[in-house]
């Protein structure tokens, strides 16, 4: 009995120091996160990403507007990228949904002609980074 319990407490104090990061517990904190969007065609490189950023796919949930501009992904051939950050902090160890599109007319605007998009990003404990790639074949026009 009495090696069960030591076994039992030693695997306690290896699951605490797993979950450890500099000695402090990892968790969940306020974040100001990059999303980094990454679409397999180059042909967007230079044009604007404007997203919101959703919580969940619902409307009430927006946590802001974000926008950058797509730029050639480094070491490869046909792909580009866009580092989306969030202006005020946000919960992390969650997913949100970026609804985003990209204006192709320079507007500024969601209008005809512009491709969009929704993609899902998890934000694990304490970062301050997500990357995923979307399909540009998946990207549809605005109507």
């Amino acid at each position: 009995m009495r090696k069960m319990l030591t076994c039992l407490l030693v695997l306690l104090f290896a699951l605490l120091a797993l979950g450890c990061d500099n000695g402090q517990l990892v968790f969940a904190k306020d974040a100001r996160v990059t999303f980094a969007l990454v679409l397999d065609d180059r042909s967007y490189t230079g044009k604007t990403v404007i997203a919101e950023v959703k919580e969940n796919d619902e409307a009430k949930s927006s946590r802001g507007t974000v926008q950058a501009v797509l730029a050639d992904y480094p070491n490869t051939a046909f792909q580009c990228w866009a580092q989306l950050t969030v202006l005020q902090a946000i919960h992390t160890n969650i997913g949100y949904f970026l609804h985003f599109y990209v204006d192709m007319d320079r507007n500024e605007t969601r209008s005809t002609g512009d491709r969009e998009g929704v993609q899902f990003f998890f934000v694990p404990p304490s970062a301050i980074w997500s990357e995923t790639k979307y399909y540009a074949a998946e990207l549809s026009t605005v109507p």
